[in-house]
């Protein structure tokens, strides 16, 4: 899509739906995402280079980025957005959106099925978000950014940490600091043993 600054709205790019339409065909013809990846860096799909610097990033003498090719994980973003069937996403829900849509909501949601099923999984490793209680649920009050939990070390201690703070390498200021998993699982699940 391109964006309408004038209308705010969201209009598809000619060129950008063709080869969108050409990845959910070949991911519901069964094609994998590599093989999808590699027909795009065969047409000479780049991503798009942001040529537009926060002020920020342009007193620190940063540089705007140069096109690469999509890689599977770009194209995984791509294809389970919402917004090419027409819709726009508010926390975990979908509405209706402004703009047109380049697919129906059925075929969406079947491409982002096969995505999904995909997706693949570490042999013998349970995934991140179950081994923390609150991940997805606790969200910082100081920067209104999501707090996941993460281990300290090899067999060191579990902690919730501010996403923003964490991803910025520590240059962003949070106040909330880091809460010891236990503590807070612990908290939680007799507030909510409390409840029943």
């Amino acid at each position: 899509y391109d964006h309408v600054s004038v209308s705010k709205t969201l209009t598809p790019n000619a060129t950008e739906k063709v080869h969108f339409l050409k990845m959910c065909e070949m991911v519901l013809a069964g094609e994998t995402l590599e093989r999808v990846a590699r027909y795009l860096k065969d047409a000479g799909v780049k991503r798009k280079p942001r040529n537009i610097l926060r002020r920020k990033d342009r007193e620190k003498g940063k540089l705007p980025t140069y096109p690469r090719s999509l890689d599977t994980a770009d194209i995984r973003r791509i294809l389970l957005h919402p917004v090419y069937a027409g819709l726009t996403r508010a926390g975990n829900q979908v509405f209706p959106g402004r703009h047109e849509a380049l697919i129906s909501r059925e075929t969406w949601e079947r491409v982002a099925a096969l995505v999904r099923a995909s997706t693949p999984q570490r042999v013998g490793v349970v995934q991140s978000k179950h081994h923390y209680l609150l991940n997805g649920l606790l969200w910082c009050g100081c920067c209104n950014a999501p707090m996941t939990g993460y281990r300290v070390g090899t067999g060191g201690h579990h902690y919730y940490a501010c996403q923003l703070h964490r991803r910025g390498d520590g240059k962003h200021r949070c106040v909330t600091g880091n809460i010891q998993v236990p503590v807070i699982d612990e908290f939680m699940s007799r507030v909510m043993g409390e409840v029943d």
